[in-house]
């Protein structure tokens, strides 16, 4: 077993529904996709690159994708996820995965 194999067994366990994946439509397509919500390091990367005051009501998104199930976004790409606009943070691409920080105002 190589290196890539192993890699895609930790995927499908990672990126699995009954696990800690769900179903989401990404850009208008139906990714399987872990999100969460607390992530101090996309706050703090917003707040050094959009220089908005600490009290600026954002809501801040970490999605993590199998790589090749979503195209490769830029910062300021706006994406449609679920029916809403986010814009993208910043990206990184490591072991198969894609790793998407985004951000929206809140209303």
């Amino acid at each position: 077993m190589t290196f890539k194999d192993v890699l895609a067994d930790d995927m499908r366990v990672f990126l699995n529904r009954n696990e800690f994946a769900d179903v989401v439509t990404l850009q208008g397509k139906p990714v399987l996709a872990v999100m969460s919500k607390d992530s101090e390091l996309a706050l703090a990367e917003w707040r050094k690159r959009v220089h908005e005051p600490p009290g600026v009501g954002v809501e801040l998104l970490t999605v993590s994708v199998v790589l090749k199930d979503v195209e490769r976004l830029y910062a300021d790409d706006v994406v449609m996820l679920d029916d809403l606009a986010w814009t993208v943070l910043s990206t990184a691409e490591e072991a198969g995965l894609r790793t998407i920080h985004l951000y929206r105002h809140e209303s």
